[in-house]
């Protein structure tokens, strides 16, 4: 749903080896380039969407993720990958001394967009099946978060920018609404 404003920042307009990857990144250059046509929906599949977020990562792999899987639910997004978090935090040595290395990660999210606006909520953010809480969970979800989208801030809304109205999210799709 309203996730596409977190993929917009990190679209790189390389040919893509996988259609669904295409296809999605087509989609996001059309949106990113002010070029989709007012009052229109833009439709993105979580197929597509896991395609693109697959090949973004893969070639970029200093960015520390992989095997990563995106599911749409009714408003809500959920995303798990095997995380280097001591690459995520660019090699600070107090989050390398914590949790650093390759672990488990699943974040649980509630997009609400209106207005050309988005919130992000965290519903809930888990390292290696142990579920945080606190400053430890905005913290691991900063740090994933802002591979897509540098300027999030949890629970406050910023932005989204193309002439984005607002999103939904379902089980079958992200739709994307563009301002009439």
């Amino acid at each position: 749903m309203r996730l596409a404003a977190l993929f917009l920042a990190a679209i790189l307009l390389v040919q893509a080896a996988d259609p669904l990857a295409a296809r999605a990144r087509a989609k996001l250059t059309q949106i990113k380039e002010d070029k989709a046509k007012k009052g229109s929906v833009v439709m993105f599949t979580s197929q597509e969407l896991n395609s693109w977020i697959r090949e973004e990562l893969a070639e970029e792999p200093a960015l520390g993720m992989r095997d990563t899987k995106l599911e749409l639910s009714d408003g809500i997004v959920s995303f798990e990958a095997i995380a280097d978090f001591g690459k995520l935090a660019g090699g600070n040595p107090l989050v390398n001394g914590l949790i650093g290395g390759e672990r488990p990660l699943k974040i649980v999210a509630q997009p609400d967009t209106a207005a050309g606006k988005v919130t992000v909520h965290l519903k809930q953010v888990e390292i290696s099946g142990v579920p945080l809480s606190g400053i430890l969970l905005n913290f691991a979800a900063k740090l994933v978060i802002s591979l897509f989208y540098d300027d999030v801030e949890i629970d406050q809304p910023f932005e989204m920018g193309h002439n984005i109205d607002h999103a939904t999210i379902d089980a079958a799709a992200l739709r994307v609404y563009i301002k009439r």
